[in-house]
């Protein structure tokens, strides 16, 4: 049974992909991104390999990114559907929960049992088009894009188990074995040392709006932010405290305890290089899945007009008719369909972000690249 729903969809360009020389980034010894998919998508079918054994790392403990699975891959002509299956955090394999209407200091955790081949987490959806070097994140009802998961799992890949690597299996004295990477090696037999694997995707944003805030960077004499923090969001507080503090130049620390604000303060920046780390550190540092998660700017003489930032980024939400699985994952095949035949809309429009849900408008939409 088909159903409509709404999907957020955020465009991104490619920014560094595939093997590059230790300290030189300027261009890849092997970049083609199509081969590094195609050598994915044999990876995870090959012998049947059961959906556990496609994570290409093994995360540090004290990191945030925790284990990345592909749950599946398609590829219709050049360009890629890649869904991953993005691990949550559990204690000695049972799942913490809490009441959100429970008194601070008196709520009762709750641990459901996982099976001892349970995953628990999420799915989350790409799209890449490798002729046009952009990827396009595909969002639900889940509130993470998975990106930073994506970029670690897939330059792992690219550095450990892609065609181009070369290596030697050890047998360990515990019995073990273990590849021994040798190098890289290409068509010809030519074997490069010392490459490490790259993946990092760009927020494409309106160069226009951007480039206007830069010009006019001496004008600006207001800043302003919206946020929205959920109960789960409070755990990440110092994102927001970093970035506050940095617009006011001060090290004050500040407890927010409201759940929507606003901020706003006189603010000029001291040259364009601050104000471009400010964009950069909002780009970093944004969910893009709040509309409450928002920074703008006003100039000199029009303090009534606000520039807010994410106006300046292509996403937008459209209305899908596509069929979900019985464990509630989108119809793989009905997707890619749908984005392949709306791509040349998305890699070459300026998707707004003011939602309009509604396949119709797309074709108006002209700004971007």
């Amino acid at each position: 049974m088909s159903s409509s729903t709404i999907a957020k969809i955020t465009l991104y360009k490619i920014k560094e992909s595939g093997l590059y020389e230790r300290g030189n980034s300027n261009k890849a010894i092997f970049g083609n991104l199509e081969t590094f998919l195609d050598d994915l998508k044999d990876w995870v079918t090959q012998d049947d390999k059961p959906l556990k054994e496609t994570c290409t790392y093994a995360p540090f403990e004290d990191k945030d990114v925790k284990k990345t699975f592909c749950y599946d891959i398609k590829k219709i002509n050049n360009d890629f559907l890649l869904v991953t299956w993005n691990e949550s955090a559990t204690t000695n394999n049972k799942f913490p929960s809490i009441s959100g209407s429970s008194k601070v200091g008196e709520a009762n955790i709750n641990f459901n049992d996982i099976a001892e081949d349970e995953i628990p987490g999420f799915p989350t959806y790409f799209y890449f088009m490798t002729q046009e070097a952009k990827v396009a994140t595909i969002s639900f009802d889940y509130t993470q894009n998975g990106r930073l998961n994506l970029e670690k799992y897939l330059k792992e890949f690219f550095s450990k188990l892609s065609s181009y690597v070369a290596f030697t299996s050890q047998k360990n004295i515990d019995g073990s074995f273990e590849n021994i990477i040798t190098g890289w090696e290409d068509e010809d037999g030519n074997l490069y040392k010392n490459l490490i694997g790259k993946f990092q995707l760009q927020l494409i944003r309106n160069k226009g709006k951007i480039d206007f805030l830069l010009k006019n960077h001496s004008q600006i004499r207001k800043i302003y932010q919206h946020n929205k923090i959920s109960t789960i969001e409070f755990l990440n507080l110092s994102k927001w405290q970093s970035l506050t503090n940095k617009i006011l130049r001060k090290d004050d620390h500040i407890n927010e305890k409201v759940i929507k604000f606003s901020l706003e303060t006189n603010y000029q920046p001291q040259n364009k290089e601050e104000l471009i780390k400010i964009l950069d550190e909002w780009e970093s540092q944004s969910s893009l899945n709040s509309k409450w998660d928002d920074l703008g700017f006003s100039l000199q003489g029009n303090t009534s007009k606000i520039y807010w930032l994410s106006k300046s980024i292509a996403n937008d939400e459209f209305e899908l008719d596509i069929h979900q699985n019985g464990n509630q994952i989108f119809d793989t095949d009905q997707l890619l369909n749908w984005l392949y035949h709306h791509k040349k809309d998305m890699a070459n429009s300026n998707m707004r972000c003011d939602s309009f849900k509604s396949l119709m408008i797309i074709n108006k939409l002209s700004k971007f690249l």
